[in-house]
């Protein structure tokens, strides 16, 4: 495999490193160095010898090194390799990935099982005599299979399976909760005959038969298996899914994560910088000052270099990077003039990190002629810095003018290279429950997911052409979230529709999402794929119908009953007239009451 690392290295005599920024580089490496060795990856566990070397090569590009000068790598490589969201750079580490594009193979064999290639695999390493085997794991195999071993583990922690009516699955055992298996969430022996517990025997039509476990089970457990989406109208069969996918489908980045053993995500304080509207090399400076990591003394003092910390440029204090940047003396006179007034406390006496983040967010002018000030305030570090570094390394005097050259590059970026914003306007609409057309029935839906207990519900209402209370309905899910409540409350309101023989039925819902999914007939979603199925099916009974989005404000019924879920004591409850603390709601929309809202609407140029 050396011959990757010959490629990586072809690669990078052609570049210059030091005609490039961190952030140029860094570009740079995800495009380019990173590829080289994807394609082997993706079959073949690399030798470690191998994986250090990319990532070396890696770090010392990111940061300008080579074998003739050797530069500082002022943030460290565990947390340049973490996302942006954890403080890093988006960099992968080659180990990491590796392991990743492996548990994608893994992903390929349970899911492409009528391919070819995982038909040979399948029958060669996964026959009855090699699974009775003593030692399975240590019988002679293929790189490739033995390479996909190396992956399974990724794979196991990230997939999941979406459970049909006629499971085999285990129920302690296997993944089929949105939490993991039930036997990690639960503490205690269980009896022989509950831990042969299969899925299949554990469902019946209405959900679940509880009194097939012998003990009292958590409540968050319970919570888990109740929001668990089974399909109602067919068997189904079991599916696979990627845990952190939000559709099922695998996610490369997510297993990176797992590989990588971060599965908690740790956000890094100052994330905010990635969003600044400014340039990319002043993004990773301001990233850098972030980690306290730029070549001002103090913090060359904190990494070993032995000097004396005095700021070289006005002799007074210590050189902190907030020294540089606004402290110095020197410096007072240029944020004056950029119109910072002298009485701002919380410009002058905040620290580092607050400075950065107020500044780089406050979206005002503080200049007549000046673009934002979260647009001056990135142009104004950075050129400050390289004025600094004019000073100490070349000797050049401070420009008199820099005040003029940090507007003028604002104003320059601002008006070209600025992010273009939509003209909006705010226009009042009214907006009210309208009645069906004669002869049609409608159905009102709305989820509810409360983001502090992770509960979900739903509730809906069914009512005919003059706008009469017909049934209505509310369920407690569990914990899921607010896009499977949502398609959980439409499934509960078809179902009471085909019970009602209803023929002609408008549905209107708030969520514009669900919409979409229905309209789109390519859309595939494995983690609420028994919900989708059940919808289209029911909806493929009824001979006319029609779905739309609505407001909110029109959707007031709906959304009453998705919270009352939270208060009622049974899972599913059903209303043959308005419940007391919906009936003023229903009567404004019988008597068809207006409310305004405020919406934003777009400027069309002549």
């Amino acid at each position: 495999y050396n011959f990757i690392l010959d490629r990586a290295k072809q690669k990078l005599s052609g570049w210059k490193a030091n005609m490039l920024s961190l952030a140029g580089r860094n570009v740079l490496i995800q495009a380019s160095l990173a590829a080289v060795p994807s394609y082997v990856m993706q079959c073949n566990l690399l030798p470690g010898r191998i994986l250090n070397g990319l990532d070396r090569l890696n770090r010392n590009f990111l940061w300008g090194s080579s074998e003739a000068a050797k530069k500082i790598h002022w943030v460290g490589w565990d947390k340049v390799i973490k996302s942006k969201e954890e403080g890093g750079l988006g960099l992968q580490s080659a180990k990491g990935k590796n392991i990743a594009l492996l548990s994608k193979l893994n992903w390929r064999f349970h899911t492409e099982k009528e391919a070819p290639w995982a038909r040979v695999l399948n029958m060669k390493y996964c026959n009855p005599r090699r699974r009775v085997a003593t030692n399975a794991n240590r019988l002679p195999c293929s790189h490739i299979w033995a390479a996909m071993k190396k992956g399974m583990d990724t794979f196991n922690k990230g997939s999941r399976w979406m459970v049909g009516r006629d499971s085999g699955l285990n129920v302690w055992q296997s993944n089929w909760t949105n939490g993991g298996s039930l036997r990690g969430l639960i503490q205690g022996p269980i009896t022989r005959e509950a831990s042969q517990l299969e899925v299949k025997d554990f469902m019946i039509d209405t959900g679940w038969d509880w009194g097939k476990i012998p003990f009292e089970l958590p409540v968050e457990v319970r919570r888990l298996i109740q929001a668990t989406p089974v399909t109602l109208l067919s068997r189904g069969v079991d599916k696979l899914a990627w845990s952190g996918s939000p559709k099922g489908t695998f996610d490369l980045k997510s297993a990176y994560r797992i590989a990588m053993g971060d599965e908690g995500i740790d956000l890094f304080p100052a994330r905010w910088i990635w969003k600044v509207n400014t340039l990319p090399r002043i993004r990773t400076f301001l990233w850098k000052c972030a980690h306290n990591s730029i070549g001002v003394k103090v913090c060359l003092e904190k990494r070993g270099v032995s000097l004396d910390t005095t700021c070289p440029l006005c002799q007074e204090g210590a050189e902190s990077i907030l020294h540089a940047l606004r402290d110095c003396p020197l410096l007072r006179g240029l944020w004056n003039q950029l119109g910072v007034l002298p009485s701002n406390q919380d410009f002058w006496r905040s620290n580092l990190q607050d400075w950065l983040m107020l500044n780089s967010k406050f979206k005002h002018s503080l200049g007549a002629t000046q673009p934002p000030w979260n647009v001056v305030f990135p142009f104004a570090v950075w050129n400050v810095w390289k004025s600094r570094n004019n000073a100490v390394f070349n000797g050049k005097c401070r420009n008199p003018k820099l005040d003029l050259v940090i507007v003028n590059q604002a104003v320059e970026f601002f008006h070209c290279l600025s992010s273009p914003r939509q003209l909006t306007q705010k226009v009042v609409r009214r907006i009210r429950w309208e009645k069906p057309l004669q002869g049609w029935w409608k159905l009102n839906t709305d989820g509810s997911y409360c983001g502090n207990t992770g509960l979900a519900g739903c509730g809906g209402v069914i009512r005919d052409d003059a706008g009469r209370w017909v049934i209505g309905f509310s369920r407690s899910i569990g914990m899921t979230n607010s896009f499977a409540a949502e398609l959980w409350g439409l499934r509960e309101g078809l179902l009471l529709c085909s019970n009602l023989n209803i023929n002609a039925l408008e549905v209107e819902l708030d969520a514009k999402s669900i919409v979409d999914a229905l309209d789109n007939p390519s859309y595939v979603n494995n983690v609420i794929s028994p919900l989708l199925d059940d919808c289209k099916l029911l909806i493929s009974r009824i001979p006319q119908f029609c779905i739309k989005h609505c407001f909110r404000q029109a959707n007031r019924c709906a959304d009453s009953l998705a919270r009352l879920s939270f208060c009622l004591d049974a899972d599913f409850s059903t209303f043959d007239s308005p419940p007391v603390d919906l009936i003023d709601v229903f009567e404004d929309d019988l008597n068809g009451l207006f409310r305004n809202i405020v919406c934003s609407v777009c400027i069309v140029a002549a």
